[in-house]
């Protein structure tokens, strides 16, 4: 099994169940989904632990995408780099 904080700044993610893609978007994104297979193996790790998880991906997504992580306001510059 792969250490999720090894994956947590990701461009993207793919999760797989029994062979099958059921997840497969940012980790910021997937983080948002709290019923998702991503964010139910976040929560495994234990609650000090999914909190940083959380934290590193909102960082990593807000790094990405130019965003004052202070004031949540998006650089007139920014382009989704998701896609």
């Amino acid at each position: 099994m792969i250490t999720i904080n090894t994956i947590i700044d990701s461009d993207k993610v793919m999760v797989l169940d029994a062979g099958q893609v059921v997840e497969y978007d940012i980790p910021h994104h997937l983080l948002d989904k709290s019923d998702g297979l991503f964010s139910k193996l976040v929560k495994q790790t234990g609650n000090e632990m999914s909190v940083r998880l959380k934290q590193m991906a909102i960082q990593y997504y807000n790094r990405k995408n130019n965003i004052n992580e202070n004031e949540g306001e998006v650089n007139s510059n920014c382009t989704d780099n998701y896609s």
